[in-house]
C-alpha cells in the first residue's frame, strides 16, 4: 500500500536509511532522485518499459547499457529484458543477483544476445566503463 514501510525500499538498497519513497510523485509517473544518480519510480506492469517514461528518460541522459537484477526475474526482469532489447538497449543480466531464474531461462538471454555476468563481474566492469557526465 502506498506511502507505508511495506511499500519502502529496504534500508539496505537505500542510499541513507532516512530516505522515504514519495508515493502521490511515483503513482504519478514521476522518477525520484533518491540519491547521486540513482531515481526510482513506479511501474505499473511486469515490464519497466510499459507505459513508463523509462526509454525517453534513459536516453535523454544519453545511457545506452542496461543492467537487470532484483526480484521476481520469471515476470518482471524477464519482462524488462524484452523490452529493453526490443527497443535497441544493450542489456546486462547479473546472474547471481536474481530471485526466480531458473538456469534454462537465463541460458535463454544468453542466447538472444544478452550479456551474462554474475555479480562481481558485473561491479568490475561498471567501475571500469567511462561514463558521461549525464549520466
Amino acid at each position: 500500500m502506498p506511502g507505508t514501510f511495506g511499500a519502502e525500499l529496504v534500508d539496505d538498497i537505500k542510499p541513507h536509511t532516512t530516505a522515504r519513497l514519495d508515493p502521490d510523485g511515483l503513482m504519478n509517473a514521476k522518477f525520484q532522485e533518491i540519491g547521486p544518480r540513482e531515481w526510482v519510480f513506479y511501474k505499473p506492469r511486469w515490464g519497466a518499459f510499459h507505459k513508463t517514461a523509462l526509454a525517453e528518460r534513459l536516453e535523454a541522459l544519453d545511457i545506452n547499457t542496461l543492467v537487470v537484477c532484483g526480484c521476481n526475474f520469471a515476470t518482471s526482469g524477464r519482462a524488462t529484458v524484452y523490452e529493453a532489447g526490443a527497443r535497441d538497449f544493450r542489456v546486462i543480466l547479473a546472474t547471481d543477483a536474481l530471485s526466480g531464474a531458473r538456469e534454462e531461462c537465463v541460458c535463454e538471454m544468453g542466447r538472444i544476445g544478452v550479456y551474462l555476468m554474475n555479480a562481481e563481474n558485473c561491479l568490475h566492469w561498471l567501475a571500469a566503463t567511462p561514463r558521461s557526465d549525464a549520466a
